[in-house]
């Protein structure tokens, strides 16, 4: 137990760099776009790498930043089945979907490992100006996924372990559950109590 709370604390660390990361990449976008933009619109410059420097930093963030957008529940989603089962039925559910993607990001890394791990030995550079090394990206992208695999294990196996201690309650569902449609309803009713009562008074 004490080394699965050791394990959730890293990742948790990792999940928060990650995101740091995603943060950065995200500013260093709008900051190359606007530099490129302005300068093609006042000295008809460009800076010659702010497409392939941005899809560089979509990369980053999209991979860095998927562990806590998988943490916090953000991912999208169709659960207008899944909002219907009862929790109980949901915990095994979402164990086997869970083995299935850790299976599949499993395999994903394996595949970018070994397209970084040629670029690297090839030397494989962008056909650009630039002529950035693209085991950097590449890596990136690995790197990404690490740590999105330690948050996926954390979901898995975390309600077998702790009951769920080291989960981060989703932000928020795409379908609301009956009770927050029955909750809206008494709330519109007794407003339009109330209007009634208002008006009867005048």
């Amino acid at each position: 137990m004490k080394a699965w709370g050791t394990y959730c604390k890293i990742t948790n660390a990792l999940v928060k760099f990650g995101a740091v990361i995603g943060i950065i990449a995200v500013c260093c976008t709008a900051v190359l776009v606007t530099v490129d933009v302005i300068l093609r619109g006042t000295i008809n410059k460009s800076t010659m790498i702010a497409d392939e420097y941005a899809c560089y930093f979509c990369v980053a963030m999209t991979f860095f930043g998927g562990a806590l957008a998988y943490r916090e529940g953000s991912f999208i989603s169709v659960d207008v089945l899944y909002s219907k089962f009862k929790p109980g039925f949901k915990k095994w559910l979402d164990l086997v979907l869970n083995l299935i993607s850790i299976a599949f990001v499993i395999y994903l890394m394996s595949k970018v490992f070994y397209i970084a791990s040629y670029s690297f030995e090839g030397d494989v550079r962008s056909a650009t100006i630039s002529r950035t090394p693209l085991f950097i990206p590449q890596g990136a992208m690995f790197a990404g996924m690490i740590i999105f695999l330690m948050q996926l294990i954390i979901s898995t196996f975390d309600p077998f372990i702790t009951g769920g201690a080291n989960l981060v309650k989703p932000t928020g569902e795409a379908v609301p559950d009956e009770s927050e449609f029955e909750r809206l309803g008494d709330m519109i009713v007794a407003d339009n109590t109330d209007n009634e009562e208002g008006g009867d008074s005048k």
